[in-house]
């Protein structure tokens, strides 16, 4: 005999998580079998014919949850590909809006994670190079010109002058085109306004949208 069921869309959501929660719970309660004694009468207690009742009633018990849970996302999924709301500025059915959270959000995620981790990069090369491995270079540098101990000696103007125009050409620098803090801030900006303008129009269609439910 078939079932007939009428719900919203939210309803239908909640009921498909609560299943699921009965399947699992159901199936881990689940004996289906048992290895007993040829001579022994009862298993774990429990009439041998007891037994058999519990197991067939707990697994047509998972099935039929199984069934009624297959057959609400069914109908949901039915719906929300037929169903069309306006965010953002575009109409577009309740399957497509769910599709560019999921996945519009994985790629604006992807891509500031691109841009923060190639940043981090660039800024501990900065560190490294700009610490005592330029310092040791530059001394190198002005004993190469002046000799050992040529500090005491050589013109301190000369000196500096030549420091000066070896830090300019070899200190490492953070060279920023896109401006990334600036680019990660609109992602996450952008992204966050998205979800909650289509958030909120799934919401109003999910508590108006009815469904049949038939398993």
């Amino acid at each position: 005999m078939t079932t007939q069921e009428t719900m919203t869309i939210h309803e239908a959501l909640s009921e498909i998580k609560l299943t699921e929660k009965k399947i699992v719970k159901a199936t881990q309660a689940l004996i289906p079998c048992a290895a007993v004694r040829a001579g022994s009468a009862n298993i774990d207690g429990v009439p041998r014919e007891r037994f058999a009742e519990n197991a067939r009633s707990c697994y047509q018990k998972i099935i039929d949850l199984m069934r009624r849970c297959d057959a609400l996302k069914r109908a949901v999924s039915q719906s929300n590909a037929s169903t069309t709301i306006t965010a953002a500025g575009r109409t577009m059915t309740v399957a497509e809006a769910i599709y560019q959270v999921k996945k519009g959000r994985q790629a604006r995620e992807d891509l500031i994670y691109t841009l923060d981790a190639s940043r981090k990069r660039a800024e501990a090369e900065i560190r490294v190079e700009n610490g005592d491995k330029l310092e040791k270079r530059l001394d190198q540098l002005i004993t190469g010109i002046y000799g050992a101990g040529s500090g005491e000696q050589a013109d301190p103007e000369a000196v500096a002058a030549a420091r000066e125009a070896f830090w300019a050409q070899n200190v490492f620098e953070f060279f920023d085109p896109l401006d990334i803090a600036k680019k990660i801030e609109e992602l996450t900006g952008e992204g966050e306004e998205l979800a909650a303008k289509i958030d909120a129009a799934l919401q109003v269609s999910n508590a108006v949208t009815r469904i049949t439910v038939e398993y």
